[in-house]
């Protein structure tokens, strides 16, 4: 769908995106970032799921706590290689990918899990009404980022990112309105989710409802973040110019 564009059409994200998002700039994100998963781990299984004593009934929680368990050792070890320069200038399409895993672990869905977690400690709360929450939340997601998608497909081609095109006002303007359907979505889903939650769960403890809220808003936020980053991805693969030279600096436009 992206191969009847050129390398023009993508130079707005080129230079808006990829400047701040150099392989140095990355390797060093991942070291501050490493022990910060490993808290979000414990405090996910350990404290919103509160592995030792009052276990969440959340389906397959033990399950899911081994997998996420190897899943950040295996991540962990990626991104500590990727510290190196020497790794991290030869492969930075892999050390993007890991950026992308990175972000969306740890800034979404360990925040989304320990919502989960919490509602399923709630005895008025059966695996049924826990499952049927994970669907339309994730549904929900997947259709953000579907739409997101659709529209970056739309503003591609009408050429709303190239740089410098004298119809700069009137591409900020679409894009703006360009949201909306993404949004409407996003928050459609997000409301159904809360309704069940609450009717469900209650209002039994103010800082539970916040974390609650928070996890199922995070998630839908970071959907409207994923089109980009692959979009991204994928000029990684395709254009030169989307990566960077020894000195870390962008390689020039054809």
């Amino acid at each position: 769908m992206f191969r009847t564009l050129r390398e023009k059409d993508f130079e707005a994200i080129r230079n808006s995106a990829l400047s701040r998002q150099t392989p140095s700039n990355l390797a060093g994100a991942f070291i501050i970032c490493i022990p910060l998963l490993w808290l979000m781990y414990f405090l996910v299984f350990y404290v919103a799921g509160d592995a030792t004593r009052d276990v969440t009934n959340y389906p397959l929680f033990s399950e899911m706590m081994l997998i996420c368990f190897w899943f950040t050792v295996v991540l962990t070890v990626l991104m500590s290689v990727f510290t190196f320069r020497y790794f991290y200038m030869k492969f930075q399409k892999i050390q993007y990918i890991l950026a992308i895993v990175l972000s969306h672990a740890l800034f979404s869905l360990s925040v989304y899990l320990a919502a989960l977690f919490i509602i399923g400690k709630s005895d008025r709360v059966s695996e049924d009404v826990l499952t049927k929450i994970t669907l339309i939340s994730l549904s929900s997601m997947v259709l953000v980022v579907i739409v997101t998608i659709i529209r970056f497909i739309i503003l591609l081609n009408k050429g709303a990112y190239r740089k410098g095109t004298a119809k700069d006002i009137q591409r900020a303007k679409f894009e703006g309105y360009s949201y909306v359907p993404a949004v409407v979505t996003a928050s459609t889903g997000l409301v159904i989710s809360l309704q069940m939650i609450i009717s469900s769960y209650g209002f039994q403890g103010f800082r539970e409802i916040i974390v609650i809220v928070i996890g199922f808003l995070v998630i839908h936020v970071m959907s409207f973040v994923l089109p980009e980053q692959l979009v991204i991805l994928y000029c990684k693969y395709r254009f030169k110019s989307f990566n960077f030279d020894n000195r870390g600096e962008l390689h020039l436009m054809e």
